[in-house]
């Protein structure tokens, strides 16, 4: 996980009402969390102008663009965070799987008390480790990301039998429990489409309403994390990475991870590593270690 893509602003009560930009349309890699701590905002969405009054919570999922209007005298946190770190963060159980489904529908709630101060607690706790430069710090930032979408889990009901229900929720959850087991085979949009009783375009009309990314992009999406953590966290060749994930040889790999982030498999490799030593230089500096 590029810990740089994480980013909490914690927005200090004002004299004068302003406007917060959460998420623009053309960000279809992020996803924003606004949690209002204090005070209200006015969303003005269509024809609606409403006010909605703290505490509350809103989920801007990926490619949905959003202004908002705090009223003077509101304190807020706008987390945003990478749409695909679900899959790095949370397992493929049926808990994993349903905080997973948290950040990729956008949703506003209002919060009970404790759920308000545990996720204002975590904000910042998350604010304060994303400042710091210490060994861990990976570990501690996915913890507390894990524990804030676990709390709005909760809030929504933590109810995996209504979510299995559902009828569209339903589809995508089998989607992506089938994406989890076959996409290291490189499967075609129309295997998973049978798989799961429905014909291609469907899917796509699916995928593409609640998701805004096709079914293709989706199964890149997941095929890209695997590689990128492959790159990041072993010490496997390139060559050997695009053997296991099934390309049919190391330069269509090579084109497709291109394609995915601007960098081969090899510079992206080097980048992180690079900054893996920053980090750990920066980490072991301590008062011993001075001349």
């Amino acid at each position: 996980m590029d810990m740089g893509q994480v980013t909490v602003d914690v927005l200090m009560p004002a004299l004068s009402n302003r406007v917060v930009i959460v998420n623009r349309q053309d960000r279809s890699d992020q996803v924003a969390l606004v949690l209002l701590q204090t005070g209200s905002v006015r969303r003005q969405e269509l024809d609606e102008d409403e006010e909605i009054v703290a505490p509350a919570l809103w989920i801007y999922s990926a490619g949905r663009g959003a202004r908002l209007a705090l009223v003077a005298g509101s304190r807020a946190f706008v987390l945003k965070i990478p749409s695909s770190l679900a899959v790095d963060i949370f397992p493929t159980d049926p808990e994993g799987l349903a905080c997973r489904a948290c950040l990729e529908k956008s949703m506003q709630l209002s919060l009970s008390t404790q759920a308000a101060e545990n996720l204002s607690r975590r904000c910042q706790e998350l604010s304060q480790e994303l400042g710091r430069e210490m060994g861990g710090s990976w570990l501690m930032i996915s913890a507390l990301l894990q524990l804030i979408v676990v709390t709005i889990w909760r809030e929504v009901g933590g109810d995996l039998n209504g979510i299995q229900q559902t009828g569209v929720v339903a589809l995508l959850q089998r989607f992506r429990n089938l994406v989890e087991q076959e996409f290291r085979h490189q499967r075609p949009v129309s295997f998973y489409a049978g798989q799961l009783g429905v014909s291609p375009d469907r899917l796509h009309a699916i995928c593409t309403r609640e998701l805004r990314r096709s079914p293709l992009a989706l199964i890149h999406e997941r095929l890209f994390q695997e590689a990128r953590i492959r790159l990041e966290r072993s010490n496997a060749s390139v060559q050997s990475i695009s053997a296991t994930l099934n390309f049919k040889d190391p330069a269509h790999f090579s084109r497709f991870f291109k394609n995915s982030c601007g960098q081969s498999p090899s510079a992206f490799r080097d980048a992180a590593r690079a900054a893996d030593r920053m980090q750990s230089a920066a980490a072991s500096l301590e008062y011993h270690d001075w001349p």
